[in-house]
């Protein structure tokens, strides 16, 4: 067989190799819109004054304005999220949305949320989270023409449970026409929760020409022997009792008529009464990569031999490389005489091969 026939046979061979690909872990997305900062506040102290314990900070439910007084404050600490398992059908739900901006793909492996804990009887209760669910959706959960992309209501995607070093209180400030402010006390930990899972990649097109949103949507078990609920705190920002586009969601049983399960929309009521409620957002963060829709030069097509960039390397690469080259179409000559990368108007075993060490070069 001719040397170049051979390095043909070899190539297609390696066509049927899995793709390339690789499993960060790393933050690539935080819904505060700052990586780094999951959204929570943190203050040395309130803002009626009084300082945090040593080596915590407090993470104060928000009010308008700034210094000790204001004219609003939000009014929960917290939000639950948690299956009930001893009373059957009983649960709740969160759910948020991000946006992938035209032209990206992102390799989704995890997130991380945040809670408390809360028990009838113990100030700070140990962390007992005994499983967590997680689905990922194309459009909002529950709306017609939403689809399920990834996960489902019933296996576990719990890794880790740490505590921060953040302190969840109500708001300290005073507010004309509302009850006294309730006194800040450390017990309300709050804890740092990662679900991981198998590797996800979801793109958002550059012909869209439009940002592509997708929904988060999860759950808490709680150790029902523990007797402990799960509360995550909403997205705090320093002087506003909401933040831009907040539209978070949570599952739960509707008020009158309704009176079922059902999304609504996560709000704060807000003090005084005259407030009015105010919608909000949830901390979280995604783990994994960002690549670019052309991820190397070896990058050359798409799922089915689709000729065009898609942010990955696989089988269809050499495919569609191959077709190119026995075609003798130019995008096929990369190569020169010993495989400089000098392209020289031939087709030889050179282009293959130079091809083939850029694809196992890897993204």
């Amino acid at each position: 067989m001719p040397a170049h026939a051979r390095h043909i046979a070899i190539a297609l061979a390696l066509a049927a190799l899995a793709p390339i690909s690789s499993h960060a872990q790393t933050v690539i997305y935080s819904n505060s819109g700052q990586l780094g900062d999951p959204g929570l506040g943190g203050a040395s102290q309130t803002r009626s004054g009084l300082a945090a314990p040593a080596g915590t900070r407090w993470s104060e439910v928000a009010a308008l304005g700034t210094g000790p007084t204001a004219t609003a404050s939000n009014a929960v600490a917290g939000f639950a999220g948690f299956a009930v398992p001893e009373v059957s059908g009983a649960h709740y739900r969160f759910a948020d949305d991000f946006t992938l901006p035209p032209g990206s793909r992102w390799r989704i492996s995890g997130a991380r949320f945040y809670v408390y804990f809360a028990h009838p009887t113990i100030a700070s209760p140990a962390p007992s989270i005994t499983a967590a669910n997680l689905r990922i959706w194309s459009g909002q959960p529950g709306s017609s023409g939403s689809t399920i992309l990834f996960g489902d209501e019933q296996t576990d995607r719990l890794r880790t449970i740490v505590a921060t070093d953040l302190r969840r209180i109500f708001s300290t400030a005073t507010v004309a026409d509302a009850p006294a402010a309730i006194e800040p006390t450390a017990t309300r930990i709050i804890y740092q929760v990662t679900l991981t899972w198998p590797q996800l990649t979801l793109t958002a097109p550059p012909a869209a020409g439009t940002p592509q949103t997708f929904w988060l949507d999860w759950q808490f078990t709680p150790d029902a022997a523990a007797d402990t609920q799960i509360f995550a705190p909403a997205l705090t920002i320093a002087g506003q009792r909401s933040s831009p586009g907040a539209n978070a969601l949570q599952f739960r049983l509707a008020p009158p008529p309704v009176l079922a399960d059902r999304w609504l929309p996560l709000a704060d009521s807000g003090k005084p009464a005259s407030a009015g409620s105010v919608a909000q957002d949830l901390p979280f963060e995604l783990l994994g990569e960002i690549v670019s829709l052309a991820c190397g030069p070896s990058d050359v097509a798409g799922a089915n031999q689709t000729v065009g960039a898609d942010g990955s390397l696989s089988a269809d690469d050499i495919i569609v490389f191959l077709s190119w080259y026995f075609a003798a179409d130019p995008r096929a000559d990369i190569a020169g005489t010993n495989q400089s990368s000098t392209p020289d108007s031939a087709f030889t075993a050179d282009d293959i091969i130079v091809f083939l060490g850029r694809y196992f070069a890897g993204c």
